[in-house]
Order: structure tokens, then sequence, then C-alpha cells
């Protein structure tokens, strides 16, 4: 399977000055942005940084992700309107957007700042860190690659391969936007005077998870006082694992009373069974 992690891991320290807009890993491994305020005198091939509350963190020179062209000499309130165009970009644009941008591209490396002037028809730093905030999205990596680890340009994948990645993500997030449905059908339930699932309605996963939850809900706590036998041992064993599965899913406890208590609250079982 081909991979849409990271675009890149850069090794960038030449292009990380003072006063220089940087996209970095924090300590937790999130995304932040913020302003190298020069390198750190005790560690090696590693920059403090600042970020929008002025707060310094020492950066490892590897937890860079991107330089952001066009401007020197940033400042905090540079790192929040950067951010600010960002996250108007990722709200605003269409996936059409980018699959026209891909199209378009046919196949030709190009830096960030004719990517801006492409999508925006502005080239300027803000644009610049938008258009890098798209293209590093989940449907940007399917259709772009960086050409190599330190460039601060993009290229598109090849047709098939970005049309097999496509395939993948819409598949993902239709199969996330279903189980989201199916978590506020549920919630619904638990309304006063709501009616019960109707499980009937939901799919064959649906209905074999609650199946699932039933032999669950029917087992003791101390899942070793239940076993049968070893032909009722797998078959409980198979249905325990995917009710804990399912219960996961859902986002709730994976033990027999969250199963007790979901087939209760969408009316499977009646509240003194």
């Amino acid at each position: 399977a081909t991979s849409t992690g990271r675009l890149h891991e850069p090794k960038m320290l030449a292009a990380a000055t003072s006063g220089r807009l940087v996209e970095y890993t924090d300590a937790k491994g999130r995304l932040a942005l913020g302003v190298v305020d020069g390198v750190d005198p005790k560690r090696k091939r590693s920059f403090v940084v600042r970020d929008g509350e002025n707060k310094a963190s020492v950066v490892p020179e590897r937890n860079f992700q991107l330089v952001v062209p066009g401007i020197t000499g940033a400042t905090k309130s540079d790192v929040a309107a950067h951010q600010s165009a960002a996250d108007e970009a990722l709200q605003n644009s269409a996936a059409d957007d980018l699959e026209l941008l891909h199209e378009t591209l046919e196949g030709a490396a190009v830096p960030l700042e004719e990517v801006a002037a492409l999508l925006f028809d502005d080239a300027s730093s803000l644009r610049c860190y938008a258009a890098w905030r798209l293209l590093d999205s989940p449907r940007g990596r399917a259709l772009f690659k960086r050409p190599k680890p330190n460039a601060d340009s993009v290229a598109p994948r090849d047709g098939a391969e970005a049309a097999a990645l496509l395939k993948q993500l819409d598949a993902a997030e239709a199969e996330e936007e279903a189980l989201a449905a199916l978590r506020a059908r549920i919630d619904a339930c638990a309304a006063d005077g709501a009616a019960p699932l109707d499980l009937e309605a939901e799919d064959a996963e649906t209905r074999r998870g609650f199946e699932a939850l039933e032999r669950l809900g029917c087992r003791g706590d101390d899942e070793r006082s239940n076993r049968r036998g070893d032909d009722d041992d797998a078959a409980d064993e198979a249905a325990l694992a995917a009710a804990k599965e399912f219960l996961k899913t859902l986002g709730r406890k994976a033990t027999g009373e969250s199963a007790r208590a979901l087939l209760v609250q969408v009316g499977v079982w009646d509240k003194h069974e």
C-alpha cells in the first residue's frame, strides 16, 4: 500500500535563521508555528523557537516541517496571522480546488509561491502557508508529494496512484461519517420518550455489533465463571472481542456493564432484563 504520511522530513539548517517563520512538531508531536530566535547553544542542530504567545521552545532541526517562504523578521503577530490564513483556507477551500491544481501541474514540481499564486492569485507568505496547509491535509497528501526532503516545492502524484489514494481516503471518510451518524442515533435514544433504535434499518455490520453486545451483556463481569466448554468458549470469546471492539468504536468502555447500559439505552433490552 502507498503511504500518505507527511510529505517530507526536511533538513533545513541553513534556511532556519533568526526571524524566519517555521512550522515544526513540538515535544508532544503536535504541529506548531513559530519564529526562530536563534541557535540553541547547548544542543547540537537545535533552535530556540517562539510560538504565538512568545513562549520559547528548543526544537531539533529534524522537527522542522517548513520554513515559510517570503517572510523574514517575523514576530508573534505574524504567527497568528499565518495560522488564521491557514485555518480560513482549510475551512473554505473545496476538494475540487486541489484536484484541479493536480491536473494543472501535470507532473512538474513547483515552489510553494507558484502553488499559492495558482490557488489564491497571491504569492505572499500568508498564502504560501495557507497553500502548504492544504497540501499537507489528508486530501492534499493523496494528490501531492515533495520531490525531495528539503525542497520547498511539491509535485503531483501519478494519476493512478492519486486515484487509488483518494479512493482509500473517501472510503475512510464515508466510514467515519456513518459512524458519527450511528452515534447520533444512539444518543438520540437517551432522550425521554425517544423511540428505540430501529435495528432492522441499520446495516448488517451494526446489527452484528449489537448481537455481539447481547452476548457480552448476558455474561457476568467475571468472564471465567461463565465458561461452559471449549466450543462455547470459542464462540463467546469471538463475540466478546467483537463486542468490545464495537463499544470502542462508539467511544464507550469495553465492559459488560457498558454493553448492558447501551442495550437498555437504545431499547433493545428493558431496564429490568
